[in-house]
């Protein structure tokens, strides 16, 4: 069976303080492969849901839906975005927003044979392996899974994210801009080239790499308006003036 791209212990410890301390500096394909880990790692599985519940609005879903498809166990996002919309607190409108943005990530993903959410190295079957399945929550049976988790730090779903952040302040303003910026340039950008990108914006493919999966963590704010400003777009500078 096809397994997904390996990632170390090592790094999977890295990425525990990674999503929280830099959650800008990651891509849809990035979250796509670490969903896959969150199977074999269940406090990567809570730190993965917690960022998608605080930054869910920044991934494009169609980009992450196409992710996804390429991975071994593509639904293994599913029970996370069932969790975060059935018990994070939200307005609905909001939580309807991301219902929407859920949706659209997981078209053409369907439900697994019946089997265990966390793979499991014992053998034979544990009498803790039997009550996942006995006591599995909605949220993974609905898919085909069994796991009696909540996906959240200590079980606590917290608020839903949004752009402006107003539930905890999760980000400074320029962090902000930031994703402003990219929300409005990014349509464009991922109609492009690598290449392309390049060569219009007369930048290195590092830069232009970092750009087309949205990952603004390293960028300068200067730079984000600088290329919004040649794509025809007006940038609005704001406290950030030079």
């Amino acid at each position: 069976m096809k397994q997904p791209r390996y990632i170390s212990q090592e790094r999977r410890f890295v990425l525990y303080r990674e999503l929280a301390s830099f959650p800008l500096s990651f891509s849809e394909k990035d979250i796509a492969l670490y969903t896959q880990h969150c199977r074999v790692d269940p406090r990567l599985a809570e730190v993965v849901t917690e960022h998608i519940r605080d930054f869910w609005w920044r991934y494009s879903p169609g980009v992450l839906n196409k992710a996804l498809k390429k991975q071994p166990w593509p639904a293994s996002i599913r029970p996370m975005l069932n969790q975060i919309s059935e018990y994070c607190e939200g307005g609905e409108d909001l939580k309807a927003e991301f219902r929407e943005w859920a949706r659209k990530v997981c078209l053409g993903i369907g439900n697994v044979p019946p089997q265990l959410y966390f793979a499991t190295v014992l053998f034979p079957r544990s009498e803790t392996d039997d009550l996942e399945v006995t006591e599995t929550l909605p949220s993974f049976s609905r898919v085909g899974y069994f796991a009696r988790d909540l996906l959240f730090n200590k079980g606590l779903p917290k608020m839903l994210g949004r752009p402006d952040q107003e539930a905890g302040a999760i980000l400074d303003a320029e962090a902000l801009m930031k994703i402003k910026v990219m929300g409005e340039i990014r349509p464009m950008l991922l109609k492009m080239s690598l290449k392309e990108i390049e060569e219009k914006f007369q930048i290195d493919r590092t830069t232009a790499s970092k750009l087309r999966g949205g990952k603004v963590e390293k960028i300068g704010l200067k730079r984000l308006f600088k290329i919004q400003e040649r794509v025809g777009l007006s940038p609005d500078w704001g406290d950030f003036g030079v």
